[in-house]
């Protein structure tokens, strides 16, 4: 009877090994995990003149580009390292420690998993996600400080204008004579003309107001929350 217990025990410790080797295996070799060793080897080449500067920020931008974009931690961090690189004042000393940090750093965090699902992911030009809430990376500082440049920002659609009033913050279509954009601007004032809304929005950072109005059919939906601080 010992034997047999002692042979159960021995099979079960077996089989956890395997699998925690095999669970270690697929962790290691994720795609996130790669991209993220791959980063590294590039800014350790770099560091070590092995190659040039446009060389590295060429990498990179190619890892930006192909890595899933729902890794907003990865992302970020890829993108801190890149302006490093090229920024003119560049830093050995403090290149290092932000490649130090990007080393310890948990990135394999994705939207669902820092917004506990209540967004989908980051918009990537699928105008289908903009029916439910999603995440947007901003891409200037016209609304500063409330919102900087490199954040992500949660989103949501808004199925009735009128409860808009001023102060809320409305992402929206606007469109020049070349192309159609996406803005995040406030509302300053509420136009209601026969139950047809209209609004006009200005950047927090701007002095002037905005030279046009936001049609409701424009409207994309309403600031949540700044999701991830640049």
């Amino acid at each position: 009877m010992k034997k047999l217990f002692k042979t159960v025990i021995a099979v079960l410790l077996i089989i956890i090994t395997v699998t925690s080797f095999i669970a270690c295996r697929k962790e290691k070799s994720s795609p996130i995990n790669t991209a993220k060793s791959k980063v590294v080897e590039i800014c350790e080449e770099y560091l070590e003149s092995k190659i040039t500067k446009n060389e590295a920020l060429e990498q990179l931008v190619d890892i930006y580009n192909s890595a899933d974009i729902n890794y907003v931690y990865f992302r970020r961090a890829l993108k801190n390292l890149g302006r490093q690189i090229e920024s003119k004042d560049f830093d050995p000393k403090s290149f290092k420690e932000e490649l130090n940090n990007f080393k310890k750093s948990d990135l394999s965090k994705t939207i669902k998993d820092i917004s506990d699902g209540k967004y989908e992911g980051l918009y990537n030009g699928d105008e289908e996600m903009l029916k439910k809430p999603f995440v947007l990376e901003v891409f200037t500082d016209s609304m500063a400080p409330v919102i900087n440049e490199g954040d992500f920002i949660g989103v949501s659609p808004i199925e009735d204008v009128s409860s808009l009033k001023q102060g809320d913050i409305i992402v929206y279509w606007y469109s020049d004579d070349y192309e159609r954009y996406i803005i995040t601007h406030r509302i300053i004032q509420v136009y209601n003309n026969d139950g047809r809304f209209t609004f006009k929005t200005k950047a927090d950072y701007n002095i002037v107001e905005d030279e046009y109005t936001v049609s409701e059919s424009d409207i994309i939906g309403v600031f949540d929350i700044v999701l991830i601080k640049a």
